[in-house]
């Protein structure tokens, strides 16, 4: 038997109800914009080199407690695009001193050569997004943290194809809450002065685990009203069904 326009049309109902639940919850999971330092001039590709041996990190002061959820790089394809081959890797470290920025590891995650943006497209806002969601990184107000980017690409050959990680300010950064860090391999990190790398970071701040969580007055109340809208499409449903059959 073929369903009914009714019954056709609740099932539609309940796959756009589904889905604005799925896309309402998308939303939220990616968490405010807490940490933000970027150069928005749209005039200066003015940054530090990304290479095998030349690695840079930048630590920030966590401004919202809940989950790390992801982060902002500014970074760019310097010279011809699309002549790099190896990934940039982002590693997310608790630093282990106020003297250097590595430490214990909270995520790693690779970025991509064709989803890093040229010097152009950096300069009209494009940004590279680092999805750290599925790492569970709990944050606290006042926590520093460290990025480190690093990459297997080679010293550039020819010199003007390379990763870039752009410094907002130049050689005064407007971030009082960390700073800019390079490690000269085989040596370690060391400072780059007042320098800071553009980056921003964005934090779940409903993700916060207590031992008596409340919830936000209107996460619960959006909650409820989903939880009784779709107890009655359900029954809407099931009456529709058993009317058809007749």
């Amino acid at each position: 038997m073929k369903p009914t326009k009714k019954f056709m049309s609740i099932s539609a109902t309940r796959l756009v109800l589904a889905g604005w639940l799925f896309v309402a919850y998308g939303a939220a999971a990616q968490g405010s914009l807490d940490q933000s330092v970027l150069n928005t001039s749209g005039s200066s590709g003015v940054g530090q080199v990304l290479s095998s041996s030349n690695q840079l990190a930048q630590t920030f002061t966590v401004g919202i407690a809940g989950q790390l959820t992801g982060v902002d790089l500014q970074v760019f394809q310097a010279g011809t695009t699309n002549q790099l081959t190896e990934n940039l890797v982002l590693v997310v470290y608790v630093p282990a001193t106020s003297t250097n920025p590595i430490g214990t590891i909270l995520a790693t995650a690779n970025v991509y050569p064709a989803d890093v943006p040229n010097l152009p497209q950096m300069l009209a806002g494009a940004l590279v997004f680092v999805d750290l969601s599925a790492f569970s990184i709990s944050v606290n107000q006042g926590d520093v943290l460290s990025l480190a980017l690093t990459t297997a690409q080679p010293v550039p050959t020819p010199a003007y194809v390379h990763y870039t990680w752009v410094t907002p300010g130049g050689l005064n950064g407007p971030y009082s809450a960390g700073q800019a860090w390079r490690a000269l391999l085989p040596n370690g990190f060391d400072a780059l002065g007042n320098r800071d790398f553009g980056f921003q970071t964005y934090v779940d701040a409903g993700a916060i685990i207590t031992v008596t969580p409340v919830p936000e007055p209107s996460v619960a109340a959006f909650a409820a009203m989903g939880f009784f809208v779709w107890i009655y499409f359900n029954r809407w449903f099931h009456r529709a069904g058993e009317t058809s059959k007749k």
